[in-house]
């Protein structure tokens, strides 16, 4: 049970990191989506997934094997850090090259090009700073981490502000991710060097082959994740209009910040994974129902919660302007609930050695949401690209459970009923929200009074549960 707390100890750093971020990018957010306007936010979207695309070729999947192999045997990181730096460094200067060539022969306007051109060296910069992070997840000091994302966020946003004061332009906003994220690199790349080890460019051609072929399963499932989570946008872009590629972006982009705790979680628990198939299969089951369990239970009535309010959420944040992009955030919300079960699962086989099947499975996702994107974007655009993602979690909820379930890992049939309960609860919330009629405000409080009053009367925590939250206060 000490390394399952371990988790909640680093996961408190990573999720005060993440809750300013999360606030801080519901403010830029706004802020962007109002001061671009949906043409301009389509052209900054479109040059974000693009770069995301072609992101694994900057990384090849190395990020995910230092955080692996070193978390296991730290005298592994010299050699990997020392070679992966420069082999990133260089890979990533030839996939910006290759995106300009792309965007010229496509015939895009000067100021596209300029910005992907601009967003692809962010992403150089976004890759740099993942490699350092992996490092500090491996020795499982996650507080350089949080810190590093608490500095990205704070300059962004303010570099945001400054750019919608001072109108600096479409060009002014994508400036700012550039220097926000080449600041975050330098933090950590000085961090680094005075807590664990100064990195050393290494030119071992030999060992970068050895590098690339151990990270290729990585680096495959980074690549059909990264078309997975970004085609629809990409299609978009190339398919529609700026203005349709805008309205389904606002959705997304609350379907990004919402992601959060996903994104915190993964970060702490996949090292700790890794060690736990090593010394207990018990703990690795363990934690991997739990992860279930503790996600869904957010993920769940959430969901629930952005349908009933979406028109409400989409003025708030945006104005009247995106209100079609309403029923684009009611399709893609249920997609949370999924991605967090599917993340779990992928977690699982990355740590049990399983990288290969975990990339066959986001292999076939990417074809299956590329059709799927290809059919119903020329028929219903935006609408279709979020019917796409949605339908796409559900076919990898459906592979990777039946992978799962021939393994000794699988959920327990208590899991099955946790989850049944956490569901029933959040159905009775949402009832009583749409049937009441109560304002968004309202609604929040009162949802989380129902939700959780529920739970406690179908007995959803159990006492490892409880004894989890009581040492997680306790070490507070």
């Amino acid at each position: 049970m000490s390394e399952i707390l371990k988790i909640f100890k680093n996961s408190g750093w990573m999720m005060s990191s993440q809750v300013f971020t999360a606030i801080c990018g519901f403010v830029w957010t706004i802020i962007i989506a109002r001061y671009l306007g949906a043409s301009n936010l389509g052209i900054l979207s479109f040059a974000i997934s693009l770069s995301i695309v072609f992101g694994m070729f900057m990384d090849f999947g190395i990020s995910q094997l230092l955080i692996r192999d070193v978390s296991r045997e730290h005298d592994l990181l010299p050699d990997l850090l020392n070679n992966a730096i420069p082999l990133k460094t260089i890979s990533s200067i030839i996939v910006i090259l290759f995106i300009g060539l792309i965007l010229y022969l496509k015939g895009d306007t000067k100021i596209v090009i300029t910005v992907c051109l601009l967003i692809g060296i962010e992403n150089l910069f976004i890759n740099m700073t993942l490699i350092l992070n992996s490092v500090f997840q491996a020795y499982e000091k996650m507080s350089y981490t949080a810190k590093s994302t608490l500095l990205n966020s704070f300059l962004l946003l303010s570099l945001v502000i400054i750019c919608a004061y001072f109108d600096l332009g479409l060009i002014g906003v994508t400036l700012s991710y550039l220097i926000a994220y080449f600041t975050s690199y330098l933090y950590l790349r000085i961090q680094v060097s005075r807590k664990i080890y100064r990195p050393k460019l290494k030119f071992n051609f030999k060992y970068w082959k050895i590098l690339i072929k151990r990270s290729i399963p990585f680096g495959l499932m980074n690549l059909f994740n990264s078309i997975y989570f970004n085609i629809d946008m990409t299609m978009l872009g190339f398919m529609t209009t700026a203005y349709s590629t805008g309205i389904y972006n606002a959705s997304y982009k609350i379907i990004t910040i919402l992601t959060t705790l996903y994104t915190v979680y993964t970060a702490v628990i996949f090292p700790v994974m890794s060690k736990l198939y090593k010394n207990s299969d018990d703990l690795l089951k363990l934690s991997y129902e739990k992860s279930i369990k503790y996600l869904l239970l957010i993920s769940i009535p959430i969901s629930i919660g952005v349908v009933i309010y979406a028109k409400s959420l989409i003025v708030l944040i945006y104005g009247n302007a995106y209100i079609s992009s309403s029923i684009i955030i009611q399709f893609l919300i249920f997609t949370i609930p999924f991605l967090f079960i599917n993340g779990s699962g992928g977690l699982l086989l990355n740590s049990s050695h399983k990288e290969v099947t975990n990339t066959k499975i986001y292999g076939t996702a990417v074809l299956v949401n590329v059709i799927l994107n290809l059919i119903l974007i020329s028929q219903f655009k935006e609408l279709g690209a979020a019917i796409a993602t949605l339908l796409s979690e559900i076919y990898i909820f459906i592979i990777m459970f039946i992978i799962i379930f021939k393994t000794k890992y699988h959920p327990s049939i208590k899991t099955l009923f946790d989850v049944i309960k956490i569901i029933i609860s959040s159905v009775i919330m949402g009832l009583v929200l749409y049937y009441t009629g109560v304002n968004l405000w309202i609604g929040i409080i009162l949802g989380i009074i129902i939700y959780f009053i529920c739970l406690i009367l179908l007995r959803g925590f159990d006492e490892n549960d409880k004894s989890i939250i009581r040492s997680v206060i306790h070490r507070k």
